[in-house]
């Protein structure tokens, strides 16, 4: 009974996870020079995770092994788990913008594992 009781306060731990709180919408448009606050569930912890900003195409092109999306990615910042919140002065990556391009956030953790956010686009002002 001890190790049922055990296994199941292991279980419950591992489904706390980074979350999210997207108050945009997939797909949404973004302008260059505005201010956007991305938001996630804050934990009571004082250590931080690597926020990057990511861009890919929308449609993939064909490649030599299969589907390429022409990925990249910058680091905005080290961010407190505790923050909540983080704002961007939104920008492109390399003069991204347009439906070509989707954008996301990504909350990368020390263990290498990551959390994106939905999808969106940048357009120019």
């Amino acid at each position: 009974m001890m190790k049922l009781l055990a296994i199941s306060s292991l279980l419950a731990g591992a489904a706390q996870a980074f979350q999210w709180v997207n108050d945009f919408n997939y797909a949404s448009y973004h302008t260059v020079g505005d201010n956007f606050t991305i938001h996630w569930v804050p934990e009571a912890r004082d250590d931080t995770f690597l926020l990057q900003l990511t861009s890919s195409l929308y449609q993939p092109t064909s490649g030599i092994t299969g589907p390429y999306y022409n990925f990249t990615s910058i680091d905005l910042a080290d961010v407190k788990y505790s923050d909540g919140a983080y704002t961007w002065t939104v920008n492109t990556i390399d003069g991204r913008e347009g439906t070509k391009w989707f954008y996301s956030f990504l909350a990368y953790y020390a263990d290498e594992s990551f959390f994106y956010s939905r999808d969106f686009y940048v357009q120019s002002a």
